[in-house]
């Protein structure tokens, strides 16, 4: 019978699960968000304006320094809800930080550029075609 007891002793002090006393809980809280702006070859954007805009309405602004930083403090803002614009000269980029994290945004390219796209190709098939055929008379 003591065998029976210690061995049900020792087979619920190796299954038993640890046990909590107090329950802990954890927040947080973002003082300050840093975005990093580089360029596709990996250098970074220095003196590129950045936007911050909360459902459209704009809330932030300024420029990243020589390391291509921009440093912003949401104020009470929820994040999750900003979506950043950085421009410089023939470049642009979109960044929304989503509640699952950060969700990159691509400009939408106008229909007007697709459409002068699609001329330019035509052109420049035609202009091969008329090529080929001058060539091939001589």
């Amino acid at each position: 019978m003591k065998k029976v007891a210690v061995y049900a002793v020792l087979a619920v002090l190796v299954f038993a699960g640890t046990a909590a006393g107090h329950r802990m809980l954890m927040g947080y809280s973002i003082e300050e968000l840093s975005l990093s702006v580089f360029y596709d070859d990996g250098t970074p954007a220095g003196g590129v304006a950045v936007r911050a805009y909360d459902e459209g309405d704009l809330v932030a602004e300024g420029s990243t320094d020589s390391r291509g930083i921009f440093t912003f403090r949401p104020e009470g803002r929820k994040v999750e809800d900003l979506l950043f614009v950085t421009s410089s000269v023939g470049h642009r980029a979109e960044t929304r930080i989503g509640a699952d994290g950060v969700v990159s945004v691509e400009p939408e390219v106008p229909v007007a550029m697709k459409v002068a796209a699609g001329f330019g190709y035509l052109l420049g098939i035609a202009g091969i075609s008329m090529i080929y055929a001058s060539k091939k008379r001589r």
